[in-house]
């Protein structure tokens, strides 16, 4: 069992005419985010367990990569998170292995630079090495699958000449997303599409919530 570090308080420069503090605002912004992605991941866990429950699928959440610091004794250590950690979610389903990385944005585009060098260097070697590699994406109210047969090489372009690449390939738009990926169904249909992914029909598309979607990560 490990104890995370907390780390020291930084000293605050406050913004003239403001009131606030550049670092509190960024610690805070921080933490909303990463609160809506926990929330999205409790969302895909609740789906993957389904999934186990009925035999269709077994999945793994992949934990948290630690660094021990020190021994706090009985069994307890303690530790530091790492910022280089697996992609977060293995599912064999039909005998193949599924790598999937969690990604949450509340923009009406998925920014490339939320997939980190390691994450996408872990689903390439996954893919190259026999596996099926993805993205699972929370945008605009919808849940999708997206293959890394897909999104990969476009994140390669972009990673090739970070901010100078052309405009509009620094990020996946909504309509883009909706036309290569599948919504997360219940059913688990969406793992056999990501063994062998076709662009989707317009008709097909899973339409944009008006109200009421699936999940609402804006109240987490």
């Amino acid at each position: 069992m490990c104890a995370p570090v907390r780390s020291s308080r930084s000293s605050l420069r406050p913004i003239a005419g403001r009131g606030l503090h550049v670092s509190q605002r960024r610690r805070a912004a921080g933490h909303t985010a990463q609160k809506r992605g926990k929330a999205w991941e409790r969302h895909i866990q609740g789906r993957l367990d389904l999934l186990a429950r009925s035999g269709v699928a077994y999945p793994i959440r992949t934990p948290e990569t630690m660094t021990r610091l020190g021994s706090l004794g009985k069994g307890r250590w303690e530790c530091v998170a790492s910022s280089k950690g697996p992609p977060d979610y293995v599912v064999c389903y039909q005998g193949r292995g599924i790598l999937l990385e969690a990604k949450h944005t509340r923009d009406d585009r998925l920014k490339l630079s939320l997939l980190r060098v390691h994450q996408a260097q872990h689903l390439e070697a996954w893919q190259r090495h026999g596996g099926v590699s993805g993205l699972l994406v929370s945008i605009q109210g919808l849940s999708l699958a997206v293959p890394w047969t897909w999104c990969g090489p476009r994140w390669r372009a972009w990673h090739t000449d970070p901010g100078r690449a052309p405009q509009g390939t620094a990020s996946l738009t909504v309509d883009e997303l909706r036309a290569h990926s599948m919504e997360l169904d219940i059913a688990g249909r969406w793992l056999a599409w990501l063994l062998e992914p076709t662009p989707v029909s317009p008709e097909a598309q899973p339409p944009l919530p008006e109200e009421n979607p699936l999940w609402d990560a804006s109240t987490c």
